[in-house]
């Protein structure tokens, strides 16, 4: 925040302003006869913001679960804020480890994937569902994001039905990652980072202040990376760049440029089947290394690129107008040779080649009115929102015949030929949405009631190239939530929400009857406990939801699907954040989940677990850094992961074991050696100390190993 002399407006959808203060210097003729007069001090209050920076890792303000600048304890639902401090000290690669110690999903559902930001909340996967500052980003079936965490200042996990703010969401919520901005205070910093698998690293930040006034601030930060990975012939290459500009037009008016650019370059996720991996097989075990594609198709290649603004301008201490507008794009081209399953002597692997093309793109606009005002003794926060979203994507899916490999003795560079046409799939779907949305939190003396309805207006137009047909659907649907907040002076905060959820379905039934929306319907019971004058948070949350309309096979024709399944997910969740003065950062977190297929046309489906759905996880994360004595400075960190076995096929037929994880940092400020080196920082981070074998599996044909142990060491500069 700006100093106050000159008065500021944070961005983004929040509008704290203090009027211009002539400054005032204390001088002697302004001090009494014998008094004495000490040095001016600069005091600048830098209250914590929804989208700005977290100090520790326990935040208090969020975004994402309202839309308006709202305190944690008032928010009626489970989120969770991962700060950059926490990235850093836990070396955060992406997103799926940024949610390692996160309750409520599993973070890495198929192993050590550096593509793609799997993750899953609450049953269901995040893959369509992030956003990024707000609006969603673009997405298809292999158009997925994943974002670069070194752009970024905060990941927000809201958990359960988002519908009512952000439309077409699934039913296990949605992750919102906010980038880094332009900031009053000058950043300046380098890193280098090498490590396992011949990674070599080098990224920057650097932004503040243009002139003198602080109506103009800059941020630019970026990231190279050249690396191997676990598996032979696969390389995990990124280049990213993401400038950003603010310019403070008034006291009351600003806007923020916000841009990015990624380019990733990397090989394919190997996919092993159970015997050898899960299960045991004759011929031996299947090491982590191994490749099973060929050296002249192994190419994963996807640009990613967005363009847009944060606009915000206050009229007065009540009526306040926000607008957020985005472009951005993904294209993504992947040629490779992939297994199919083994053969009945257990070595012999089938494969096929793919080549795929699948370019997404997005123009997203949120348009936002905020009043605050009160009404005889109730307070109001008012929103009122119309948001637009155009989509498009483009793609084609080819497949051929490939050589098999002895899985154990491979032999490479077999002739073989890629498809010459995606004669698989091969379609181009535009999306218009248009939502709009209304919201009141509705304050009298402790209490917090937030009511919340919205409708969406969704069309959705497919070309078929194959078979020169369009299929052409229109969805309607209403969404609502209601939420009952109690905020106690003793710190203590409960809560009880109902929320709706639904997604359109792109598709056709056996007689041409285009797909409803699946619905989804949650009520949860929080508890939160924020300790007077301490920097923590513990929250609790216990939910029970219902997704229906759920796509499933049509027993009369098994080429098509029919709309008749229904799932149902109950749970408990428990998470614990503190930053104290002595030193000591800690998280703790706890998750039970219990998933059902309660209809289904499948009968060997009907009453089973959903997939990559642990029933119970838990985390702990400990870091330390010594604020005197001979080792000041130096800061240590360990953390454990727990996970019961997860199914990755709708039958139940593959579930992986229970997985215990440790993690591990240590890190020295080397300005405590002495002051020539002040601003640098040394820390080596590792994860899966132990090295433990994990493996999970989506099928009887697809199992992933995932991250063996990783050691990374990072030399960083700040001045």
């Amino acid at each position: 925040m700006k100093s106050m002399q000159h008065g500021s407006v944070l961005v983004f959808g929040v509008l704290m302003v203090t009027a211009p203060m002539a400054p005032h210097q204390a001088t002697a003729q302004d001090a009494p006869a014998g008094s004495i007069t000490l040095p001016t001090l600069d005091v600048q209050s830098r209250a914590e913001s929804g989208t700005g920076a977290v100090p520790g890792y326990v935040a208090r303000q969020s975004t994402s679960g309202t839309k308006t600048d709202t305190p944690i304890l008032e928010t009626p639902q489970a989120v969770s804020v991962v700060p950059r401090d926490q990235l850093d000290a836990q070396a955060v690669q992406d997103t799926q480890q940024a949610l390692r110690y996160v309750p409520g999903g599993l973070a890495e559902p198929y192993g050590s994937d550096v593509r793609y930001g799997w993750s899953t909340v609450r049953g269901y996967s995040l893959q369509n569902a992030q956003f990024l500052d707000g609006l969603r980003l673009p997405y298809n079936l292999y158009a997925v994001p994943q974002v670069e965490p070194w752009g970024l200042e905060r990941l927000e996990l809201l958990r359960g039905p988002a519908s009512v703010l952000y439309g077409q969401i699934p039913p296990g919520g949605m992750l919102n990652m906010i980038s880094r901005r332009p900031t009053d205070v000058r950043t300046r910093e380098v890193q280098l980072q090498t490590g396992s698998f011949d990674r070599l690293q080098g990224a920057f930040d650097v932004g503040g202040p243009i002139d003198a006034e602080g109506r103009y601030l800059y941020r630019f930060n970026g990231m190279a990376r050249d690396s191997g990975t676990q598996v032979d012939e696969l390389r995990d290459r990124r280049l990213f760049l993401a400038p950003s500009f603010t310019w403070r037009i008034s006291p009351d008016t600003s806007v923020t440029l916000l841009s990015y650019w990624q380019r990733d370059d990397s090989g394919v996720q190997q996919f092993l089947p159970p015997r050898g991996t899960l299960q045991s097989n004759p011929n031996g075990t299947i090491p982590f290394n191994r490749f099973v594609g060929e050296r002249a198709a192994n190419n994963f290649d996807r640009d990613q690129w967005g363009v847009g603004y944060a606009f915000s301008h206050r009229f007065n201490d009540t009526f306040a107008v926000r607008q957020n507008l985005r472009y951005s794009r993904i294209n993504f081209d992947m040629n490779v040779v992939r297994g199919l399953g083994l053969q009945a002597d257990l070595r012999t692997l089938n494969r096929t080649a793919v080549a795929i093309r699948d370019h997404a793109d997005a123009f997203t606009v949120d348009n936002q009115g905020e009043a605050r005002f009160a009404t005889g003794p109730l307070a109001h926060t008012v929103l009122a929102g119309i948001d637009y979203r155009r989509g498009t994507a483009d793609l084609g899916f080819g497949r051929a015949a490939a050589p098999t490999i002895d899985i154990f003795n491979p032999v490479y560079g077999r002739p073989f030929a890629l498809p010459t046409s995606y004669n698989t799939t091969n379609t181009f779907t535009t999306q218009n949405q248009v939502g709009a949305y209304v919201q009141d939190q509705i304050r009298l003396g402790g209490w917090v009631l937030t009511l919340s309805g919205r409708h969406d207006w969704v069309d959705t137009d497919t070309e078929n190239r194959l078979t020169n047909r369009n299929i052409a659907q229109s969805d309607r649907a209403a969404s609502g939530r209601v939420g009952l907040n109690y905020l106690f002076e003793s710190g203590f905060a409960p809560y009880v929400a109902w929320s709706q959820s639904f997604q359109p379905q792109v598709g056709i039934s056996a007689a041409g009857l285009p797909f409803r929306p699946t619905r989804g319907e949650q009520w949860e019971v929080g508890l939160r406990y924020q300790p007077p004058g301490v920097n923590a948070l513990v929250s609790v949350a216990a939910f029970d939801s219902t997704l229906s309309n759920v796509l499933t096979t049509d027993p009369s024709n098994s080429l098509f699907q029919i709309q008749t399944g229904e799932a149902r997910v109950r749970g408990v969740e428990v998470e614990g954040r503190a930053t104290l003065a002595l030193g000591l950062n800690a998280i703790a977190s706890y998750t039970y989940t219990d998933s059902e297929v309660t209809r289904s046309t499948i009968a060997n489906t009907l009453g089973k677990r959903l997939t990559l759905t642990p029933e119970h996880s838990a985390a702990l994360w400990l870091d330390y850094t010594l604020p005197e004595g001979r080792l000041a400075g130096l800061g240590l960190a360990g953390g454990a992961r727990y996970y019961t076995g997860v199914y990755g096929d709708a039958p139940n037929l593959f579930q992986t074991p229970t997985n215990t994880l440790f993690d591990a940092a240590i890190r020295y400020d080397l300005g405590r050696l002495a002051r020539g080196l002040d601003g640098l920082r040394v820390a080596v981070n590792a994860s899966n100390l132990g090295d433990k074998r994990v493996v999970t599996c989506a099928s009887s044909t697809d199992c992933f190993f995932g991250a063996r142990r990783t050691v990374l060491a990072t030399l960083s500069y700040r001045w």
